[in-house]
Parts: C-alpha cells; structure tokens; sequence
C-alpha cells in the first residue's frame, strides 16, 4: 500500500541522510546549516528582522528571488504505458515464450489440452504479476503526490511587525510564521519561539513518537535537532514561531518526494548482487534449454523419431525454463 512504499522511501532518504550525517561529523558542515548559525548571520542574509518580518514590499521582492513555495510536480509516465511495461519487464519475457510454447504444443501439434491448461495458467502468472508490480509502482507516486499535498493552505505571517493571514504559497525564506497545535508547518522554519511545541515527524523521520521542539539546537544534523519543524510535520500541541529557511524544492520533503518518483541511475550493492544473481540463473536456463534443443535436432528427432514427440519436446523446454 501507499504506507509500505512511502516507509521504504524514508529508509532509504534515512541511509542517504546518515552517510550526509557522516560527513558532517568530519567537516562540521551541513547543507542545512542555518540550525546552527547565530540568528545575526540569518538576519543579515535575508535582510529580515526576526521580530518584524519583511514589509509587503521586501516580501514581493523575495518572492520574484525564490520562486512560490511550491514543489516542482514530477514528470509521471501514463498509466497505461506503466502497465505495458511491466507485461515485458524482467522474468515475463521467459513466460510469454513458454506459453506461447504452450499453446504451439496444443495447436497444431496436437499435444493435448494439457498444453492449453499450462498456457493458460502462464498468462495468468504473467498478468497477476503485472498488475501486482505496476501497483507497486503506482503507489510510490500516489505516497509522493500525497506529500506534495500536505502544505497547508493559509497560514499567519509577519509584516511590519503585526500578523497576516496568507497563502502558504507565497512563503519566502525569512518569513516569520506563526505554528499552533493542529496545524501542518508549511515550510522548512527554524524556530525563534518554543512554548510546550510538540510535533509529529513521521512522514519524513519514521519515527512515531511525538518530538518536543525547541529553540536550541541539538545536533549537527538537521534530521536530529531540536530546533527545525520540517515541513508537511504536524504540531501536535503548544505554539510559537520561527523564520522559513528553506521552501519549495529545497526541503526535506521535497527531496523526499522527488526520491519516491525519480529513477535511481546508480543501483545500489543489493540491486547489483541481485541483478547478477539473476542473470546467472537465467543464463543456465537458456544454456540448458538450447543444448536440449540441439541434442533433439541432431540426434533424438533423427535416429528416435519415436522416441518423444515435438510437443512433448516443447513441454519439456518449457520445464527446463
């Protein structure tokens, strides 16, 4: 379902982020790096005022520089060119031979309804395991599409000093934005005030438990400290306030997101033992299949003609697959 992929999604944004957490240990940097960063450093790079946020002015001016805090949707194969694929992909090429193996077997070899019953039962395995891999697939990006969905839609914002109700769209890092218990956090903040702030991380941590907020930071790792609310969390319960450091593409939920649909290039050990794993077996099968076929040619069907008949051959190939 829509929970097992996007559970898989984390663990493998969590083994990314922990070699990320491993370089931080070495270099004390973080791409994340404004958790850590004295607030007069922030300010002054934003040209904000944490207790005044931008006026209207500054705020249009930073949404022209950083773009609407929206995530780029991505680019999704049709359906239907999905579920064409997987009826060619991987093994199934193997069972559309052998049941079309099958099927020359019954007719017009006349081998028997036999063959017709093992053709039948091949094109089942082949659709069932389509259907079964293709919502595999759409599941990934039904859980990436939710994630997209999870920013809230209007949310309190400082102007000029006083609070603002605004489209979550229009947030610009350096907005001060105001978080309350049961509303979603709308984009990357780093927090300026904590009263009792409890959130739940885990559509992008995987951890159940409720984690308390803080204005200190905890850790180097952005993933660990105390002092972000990361957007698409919920705040469970107190309130308070931080500045947007990130929107868009450029937050965690964005990679998250974008990790659930994009094709990995480089496939990582597991995929590359199993990879191999496969082909050996497959190559077996076709050595032995092929060396079966030419002992039949050159000799069975020339000097023990009837020995076996070539529908009973076929069905023997077809066991050997």
């Amino acid at each position: 379902g829509d929970g097992v992929a996007l559970s898989r999604q984390i663990a493998q944004f969590k083994v990314e982020q922990f070699e990320v957490s491993e370089r931080i240990d070495a270099t004390g940097k973080d791409q994340y790096k404004w958790h850590t960063r004295p607030w007069s450093e922030i300010e002054k790079e934003f040209g904000v005022d944490k207790m005044k946020g931008f006026t209207f002015e500054e705020a249009e001016a930073q949404l022209e520089k950083y773009g609407k805090n929206e995530m780029t949707p991505e680019k999704q194969t049709p359906w239907y060119v999905e579920l064409a694929y997987q009826f060619v992909a991987g093994f199934t090429p193997v069972l559309w031979v052998a049941a079309i193996g099958s099927f020359l077997a019954w007719k017009p070899l006349n081998g028997g309804t036999a063959n017709l019953y093992l053709a039948i039962v091949l094109l089942l395995v082949i659709f069932f395991s389509a259907l079964a891999s293709f919502f595999q697939e759409f599941s990934a990006a039904n859980a990436a599409a939710e994630m997209a969905a999870m920013v809230p839609a209007n949310v309190r914002v400082m102007r000029n000093g006083t609070w603002h109700v605004k489209p979550s769209t229009e947030l610009v890092p350096g907005d001060v934005v105001q978080l309350e218990g049961g509303t979603k956090v709308p984009a990357d903040m780093r927090l300026i005030k904590a009263n009792q702030l409890k959130a739940d991380k885990s559509m992008l941590t995987g951890e159940s438990d409720p984690c308390h907020l803080d204005v200190e930071s905890s850790s180097k790792n952005h993933l660990e400290t105390v002092n972000l609310a990361l957007s698409g969390c919920m705040i469970l319960e107190g309130s308070g306030n931080g500045m947007v450091i990130a929107t868009g593409d450029n937050t965690v939920m964005a990679e998250i997101s974008h990790l659930a649909t994009k094709q990995i290039s480089v496939k990582t050990t597991l995929q590359k033992e199993i990879d191999r794993f496969v082909a050996i077996i497959a190559t077996i099968a076709i050595s032995t299949v092929v060396v079966s076929l030419i002992f039949f040619l050159a000799y069975i069907h020339v000097y023990q003609k009837t020995f076996i008949s070539w529908s009973q051959m076929i069905v023997q190939l077809i066991g050997l697959l």
